[in-house]
């Protein structure tokens, strides 16, 4: 499903920081940087129970991927958020959201 989403939605980033590139790599860049100690806590904090520290930090991943345009980052974000409201494993999930962090990262290299 993500696969058919774009990995940003250029025309909204580009509406946003009204069509300065530099902005535009600089938030992404903030995104990808604020991304890695989400899932961090995301994972830790599921692994050990902590349901809503995991909550709160798949919570902020979504809307900070939303804010930007990335996506694929917020729909997978919110797949998980759902997941873990209806008590249902993670753990299959996780990879496919480090996997659409890493293809933002790919991508904002080739882009920007």
């Amino acid at each position: 499903m993500t696969q058919t989403l774009p990995i940003i939605q250029r025309e909204y980033l580009d509406f946003i920081t009204q069509h300065d590139a530099t902005l535009a790599a600089e938030l992404v860049e903030q995104m990808l940087s604020d991304a890695q100690p989400l899932v961090a806590t995301l994972v830790i904090a599921a692994e050990t129970g902590q349901i809503e520290a995991a909550l709160r930090a798949t919570h902020t991943l979504k809307g900070i991927a939303g804010s930007i345009g990335a996506t694929r980052i917020e729909h997978v974000a919110r797949q998980i958020e759902g997941a873990m409201l209806a008590e249902t494993p993670i753990a299959g999930i996780v990879p496919t959201l480090i996997a659409e962090i890493d293809a933002l990262r790919s991508a904002n290299r080739m882009t920007f």
